[in-house]
């Protein structure tokens, strides 16, 4: 049994009425063009387009590849696919204050000629430090809140006594704001959905944690915060929160290391609350923890390599700065990762060396000089220098 009608071609179709035609009702002789009978041959043909158009029609309605985008839609939304509305972009703002400010619920401000009202947790009141970040969302979704913030700073939309009208915008833009999903987008999203039915493990939980807003990596609560259980396992797996994540936010935020308005916001999303509950994303039963990583601001001298040039020095600069961007906390990070990456610019032919330096004093470093962060630090990159080597306009 074929899986799909064969439809001839107009032409073939059209011969084989015009031959049946002849052979049952001419008794073999010629269909004459123009005649009564070519008329009656060609009628036949035209119905015969028809049934074939109607049956490819139905086929194409059972398989979601080829579906009308109402029936797409009927026939995921049946199975717990929808499609994404329009959604709003988010950023983050610092406001500051007298302690004690009552601050005004809904807060709104206004950036780059945009309005955005606060969103998920903000104080009530300006606390005893004068001032608080908060997350904050355009009014009007789409992509047209994606703005590149030039000032890093915007005003409150109403004074407010107590409250200063300048307020500080973190990172250099607004993210997250989309157009609702077209047709195809969704078709193409749900078939990847029904070839990969998701399940709520480990990779899951991390996938759905980089839907948050401006959120450009996550990394697992693990390496030296692990817990190490009697039988000599690393116990990261209980309902006991020793599940845990970092969420980066690079770009936007110091270090990528959000604050903890933002963290709490992504533990109660995430989780629910009370955790495990089944009130978050997380299904029934899974639950784990958020945190928030500290800062070791790492310097990186390159002593040596005194044919670098220019450009290489620049490419080098980049490509460490990258390198730090993949460093996840509580893990180990080793020198030899930026020694190959130099050496994958310069060669071998002109000798360097790597040292990294601790400017913030809560690295630990193994005897060779790798970086062996304790739970929760994040090596962050400072600043790199090219001891003792002047740039130098070609190679040597």
């Amino acid at each position: 049994m074929v899986c799909k009608l064969d439809r001839p071609s107009p032409q073939e179709l059209f011969e084989r009425v015009k031959n049946n035609f002849s052979a049952n009702v001419l008794g073999g002789y010629d269909v004459v063009p123009e005649s009564n009978e070519w008329y009656v041959v060609t009628n036949d043909y035209a119905m015969h387009e028809e049934f074939y158009s109607i049956a490819e029609a139905q086929w194409k309605a059972q398989d979601p590849r080829f579906m009308c985008c109402h029936d797409l839609y009927k026939h995921a939304s049946e199975r717990g696919v929808l499609p994404y509305p329009s959604t709003p972009a988010q950023g983050y703002i610092k406001v500051t204050g007298d302690a004690g400010t009552i601050v005004p619920s809904p807060l709104e401000v206004i950036i780059e000629g945009q309005n955005f009202r606060a969103t998920g947790t903000t104080p009530a009141q300006v606390p005893e430090e004068g001032e608080f970040d908060v997350r904050v969302k355009a009014l009007v979704p789409g992509k047209v809140g994606n703005i590149a913030v030039m000032s890093s700073s915007g005003t409150l939309a109403t004074a407010v006594n107590g409250l200063e009208s300048e307020v500080f915008v973190y990172g250099s833009s607004f993210c997250g704001g989309s157009e609702a999903e077209d047709c195809e987008a969704f078709r193409a999203r749900f078939l990847n959905r029904m070839g990969y039915q998701p399940q709520a493990n480990n990779q899951w939980i991390m996938d759905k944690l980089r839907e948050w807003p401006c959120v450009t990596r996550v990394c697992e609560r693990s390496g030296s915060c692990c817990e190490i259980e009697p039988d000599g396992k690393c116990g990261c797996n209980s309902c006991n929160h020793s599940q845990g994540f970092y969420v980066m936010f690079d770009g936007t935020f110091a270090c990528g290391i959000p604050p903890q308005c933002v963290i709490d916001d992504l533990n109660t999303w995430m989780w629910g609350d009370p955790p495990g509950k089944g009130q978050g994303q997380a299904p029934l039963g899974v639950c784990g923890v958020i945190k928030a990583p500290v800062a070791s601001i790492i310097d990186v001298n390159i002593t040596g390599g005194l044919c670098m040039t220019k450009a290489e020095q620049s490419t080098i600069i980049d490509r460490v700065t990258d390198l730090f961007l993949q460093a996840c906390p509580s893990q180990f990070f080793a020198k030899r990762q930026v020694e190959l990456a130099i050496a994958q610019i310069v060669g071998l032919v002109d000798p360097f060396e790597v040292s990294f330096v601790d400017r913030t004093g809560n690295m630990t470093f193994t005897p060779c000089g790798d970086l062996d962060p304790n739970c929760d630090i994040l090596p962050c990159i400072g600043e790199i220098t090219f001891v003792g080597l002047q740039p130098q306009a070609g190679a040597c």
